[in-house]
């Protein structure tokens, strides 16, 4: 049985901004979700994450770019959803600093 846990997905307080912070929320075999917030911060300029497992983001709040390696790009702002197939090569390009993101991410094995 899952014990209730009451968690605030904006509550950022303590959080010093200068690094992403990944919260676990929810874990079971083949499938978690987290919490990601940033400010600013984006992909090591070289290469690209290329993730055996699909994700689906959320942005909650904030602006963000995540460019694919075939030239297109999502423009998300508050309230998209996108679902990155696996293997599928992507780096996040550009996150807000004000209001900084808040991102809920599930991640899931076929």
């Amino acid at each position: 049985m899952l014990k209730q846990k009451l968690i605030n997905l904006f509550d950022i307080e303590g959080w010093s901004r200068d690094t992403e912070l990944f919260t676990p929320i929810y874990e079971q075999p083949g499938f978690r979700i987290e919490r990601i917030l940033t400010a600013g911060q984006t992909s090591p300029a070289l290469g690209w994450y290329n993730q055996d497992e699909n994700e689906m983001v959320i942005l909650l709040q904030g602006n963000a770019v995540i460019e694919f390696d075939d030239n297109t790009k999502a423009e998300m702002k508050t309230g998209d959803m996108l679902v990155i197939e696996k293997f599928r090569k992507h780096k996040v390009s550009y996150t807000s600093t004000e209001p900084p993101c808040v991102w809920l991410a599930a991640f899931w094995r076929d």
